[in-house]
């Protein structure tokens, strides 16, 4: 599978490593006193420590001067809510990061004016983020990540106010429906792992720079035709493990830049000609699902374009005369390597002879 990671999640696990590169230049600022006239209150400074306890800390990059808070102490809203309470001599931090929280609602005001770059909240209790929760973060924040919580309520229709946002993260939650929502920054949104069962015609339409979508192991039992037809820039979509019985035609409609499909351990019984674009270097991941048979009128315009379909076990292909076209053609046969029938042989196990009486 296509995975797609945003130098923010990098960083938040190893925010040091990609300035070791920066030491020199950092030694020789040191020395180098005459240019260095900022004033010691224009620095980045944490609030005080003991007015932000039990629920917050913060610490600051002895590289970067950048600051950030760790309010894994809250363990109910009225302590969180308290810490932002205190005095933050510098309001722009890069990092909010609460993790295995019982906090179940945020409400709108907690964090006041303080912003963010990246916020960072999961494995906890959170059900419900209310409108207006982040509005100071509203022209900082890059990414927002509220993966593993137990959300139902989230503020989609606020997302457009967000300015620089680039990922969101709601992968594991309780969330079963998406509105349509705009966001013209908005590059990787992941909601894998949700109830969610449908999809409005129009879903991404307002998300023009969106590059991956991941809807994998959701409950979706259809997927509207054309949803990506307004996102040109769509380079991967997962939506393996959900309940597709069928493809429809032009089910990814538009998307000439995709190179990743994820569709295994669906139901998909049924692909119409046109479902999947022809797209050069597009792998697609058909493992696992429901394929009785393979037509031409489908297969052969994606395999004589150069679509890789590496991924075809696991299907209960009966290898009739609807493979007779492919097993007669070697070159198209060597780009399913892996197409097994339901008898246990691979496609390239079988005879062309045994397929003479085939039209």
């Amino acid at each position: 599978h296509l995975l797609v990671y945003s130098r923010e999640i990098i960083s938040m696990y190893f925010p040091e490593t990609s300035l070791i590169r920066l030491l020199p230049f950092v030694l020789i600022a040191k020395f180098c006193t005459s240019v260095d006239n900022v004033d010691i209150k224009d620095k980045p400074s944490c609030p005080d420590a003991h007015a932000i306890a039990p629920a917050c800390t913060c610490q600051k990059s002895s590289v970067t001067q950048t600051l950030y808070m760790d309010c894994g102490g809250a363990d109910s809203f009225f302590l969180l809510k308290h810490a932002f309470q205190a005095d933050f001599p510098t309001k722009a931090m890069t990092t909010l990061r609460i993790l295995d929280s019982p906090i179940t609602k945020l409400e709108s005001g907690t964090f006041r004016d303080v912003s963010f770059e990246i916020i960072n909240i999961q494995y906890g209790d959170l059900e419900t983020i209310e409108a207006g929760v982040f509005d100071g973060s509203k022209h900082t924040v890059r990414t927002l990540i509220f993966s593993h919580n137990a959300i139902r309520s989230f503020p989609f229709d606020t997302l457009h106010q967000f300015t620089a946002l680039e990922s969101l993260y709601l992968i594991d939650n309780e969330i079963t429906s998406m509105p349509v929502f705009a966001n013209p920054t908005l590059e990787v949104m992941d909601l894998g792992h949700n109830p969610l069962k449908q999809l409005p015609y129009d879903a991404f339409r307002e998300l023009p720079s969106l590059i991956f979508a991941g809807l994998y192991y959701d409950q979706l039992d259809d997927f509207p035709p054309g949803v990506f037809s307004d996102n040109p820039q769509i380079i991967n979509v997962d939506l393996r493990g959900n309940k597709l019985t069928h493809l429809p035609s032009d089910m990814f409609k538009g998307s000439n830049k995709l190179t990743g499909i994820g569709l295994d351990k669906n139901m998909i019984e049924r692909v119409e000609p046109g479902a999947i674009p022809v797209n050069l270097d597009l792998v697609v991941n058909f493992q696992s699902n429901k394929l009785k048979v393979l037509e031409e009128t489908v297969w052969g315009p994606l395999l004589n374009e150069g679509v890789s379909i590496n991924y075809m076990e696991d299907n209960p292909l009966a290898c009739g005369c609807d493979v007779a076209w492919l097993v007669r053609d070697e070159p198209l046969l060597k780009m399913m390597p892996n197409a097994r029938c339901d008898s246990g042989l691979l496609f390239e196990e079988l005879n062309p002879m045994n397929f003479t009486d085939c039209p």
